[in-house]
């Protein structure tokens, strides 16, 4: 396996924060199967663990039995100082589909939560990548890997970090997502936000989309977002099979529809946003949520 293969062309996970309501645990920490390098050092309770990093590529893993289903496998991390430029620090998932994502490499705690469907009964594993041109320390605590319900999808909430989402502009060269203060928005807090360079092509149109996530099929949701571009013009919202077209401009818009999850659809979904006139370089989304409609 390519231990830092880039991000798949289908993307079948997401990082969700919210407290899970059914999910069952089915390994959590850091003891057996897990192995680890020398000069690792275990907590007590094996639930944290600080790792060397040297110069190179490195894999840490473990193997687990999986059956059909949803699951959740959550993390902390952190390194111990500022990561060498163009580190690369990634988590893989081999079950079916397979999930390959690049987490930001940073010297504060961050916890990430990826909802993962596996479609076929067997192993599968759950690693973590790291490729760094110098020697660091990688803290990890509070692993866990838990068999979620149908409870556990009637509130998702997408979070605003850069590595969970994703640029498929017509440039994408030319274009950058970064995460920014909302201070003009009346929550304030951040926001998520696609731009066009200078170099921009003139006809080329934005495009920001989520990971996808597993989403039970049959169900009825309500997506809720807030949007805001540079200037007026429409944005088209996809999610699941569902499309709508919206006019944005340059102050923020609360967007809410519903959809519904065809009983054949594929068991992952995830949202974009489009826009629509070339004269728009530069497109904002706040507090995405996607709630399940009884």
């Amino acid at each position: 396996m390519n231990l830092m293969k880039h991000l798949a062309g289908v993307f079948v996970g997401a990082a969700l924060f919210q407290p899970l309501c059914g999910a069952e645990v089915l390994f959590q920490g850091f003891g057996k199967p897990w192995t680890f390098y020398s000069g690792t050092a275990l907590s007590e309770k094996n639930d944290a663990v600080s790792m060397p990093v040297k110069p190179g590529g490195m894999y840490i893993g473990l193997r687990r039995e999986l059956k059909k289903g949803v699951y959740s496998c959550s993390f902390e991390y952190k390194f111990g100082k500022a990561p060498s430029s163009g580190t690369v620090f990634q988590f893989c998932y081999t079950g079916s589909p397979s999930l390959y994502v690049n987490l930001l490499p940073g010297t504060s705690w961050s916890s990430v939560r990826f909802h993962l469907a596996n479609t076929e009964e067997g192993m599968v594993k759950f690693g973590l990548g790291i490729n760094s041109a110098s020697e660091n320390r990688l803290e990890l605590r509070n692993f866990k890997i838990e068999q979620l319900s149908e409870a556990d999808f009637r509130s998702m909430i997408y979070p605003q970090r850069t590595d969970f989402w994703f640029n498929r502009s017509s440039d994408r060269k030319n274009s950058t997502i970064s995460v920014e203060r909302a201070d003009d928005h009346v929550l304030a807090g951040e926001r998520i936000t696609l731009k066009a360079g200078p170099q921009f092509k003139t006809d080329g149109t934005l495009l920001l989309m989520t990971l996808d996530l597993p989403l039970p099929r049959g169900k009825k949701y309500r997506l809720s977002c807030d949007l805001k571009s540079d200037r007026n013009g429409s944005a088209r919202i996809a999610a699941s099979d569902e499309y709508r077209t919206e006019r944005i401009g340059n102050e923020w818009r609360k967007i809410t529809f519903d959809f519904q999850r065809k009983s054949m659809a594929k068991p992952t979904a995830n949202v974009s946003f489009q826009t629509l006139n070339k004269e728009i370089r530069e497109l904002s989304v706040k507090d995405l949520k996607l709630e399940m409609v009884d």
